[in-house]
């Protein structure tokens, strides 16, 4: 993910495509939920993920990429924990993710926002488990 700070500061050249670029056919806005849903539901996928799913693409599960790798490792971090250390555990693997950091940094520059964040803060973990509950299985 490049961000348009980076993309501004790199002229033209930062258009080139680069390995491990993502692609996004949609608007700005929904392909950040998109890739925010992804990054967050990826440990669940993971987690089902086994070395003869590779097979037929004849690719060794060490080459599966950092990310989906990191995933895995969260999954199995996740076993043996109650549901509300999970979902504090999750919350905070999402807090941590580019996407959600930046808008961070920007709502807490905004004055709207910086009157409402405070406020919804303690209610952070609340919020997130009920969109979560929503969300298909």
């Amino acid at each position: 993910y490049r961000s348009r700070a980076e993309l501004a500061a790199g002229g033209m050249a930062a258009y080139v495509a680069r390995p491990g670029d993502i692609l996004h056919v949609a608007p700005p806005d929904r392909a950040a939920f998109l890739e925010v849903a992804t990054f967050d539901r990826l440990p669940l996928s993971a987690a089902l993920l086994r070395e003869d799913d590779l097979w037929d693409l004849e690719m060794p599960m060490e080459d599966i990429g950092e990310e989906l790798r990191d995933a895995r490792l969260f999954a199995q971090e996740l076993q043996g924990l109650s549901p509300s250390e999970v979902l504090a555990a999750r919350l905070k693997r999402l807090s941590n993710f580019g996407i959600l950091r930046q808008a961070l940094i920007v709502a807490e520059k905004d004055p709207d926002w910086s009157r409402v964040l405070p406020t919804l803060g303690p209610f952070a973990e609340a919020m997130y488990e009920a969109s979560e509950a929503r969300l298909p299985a």
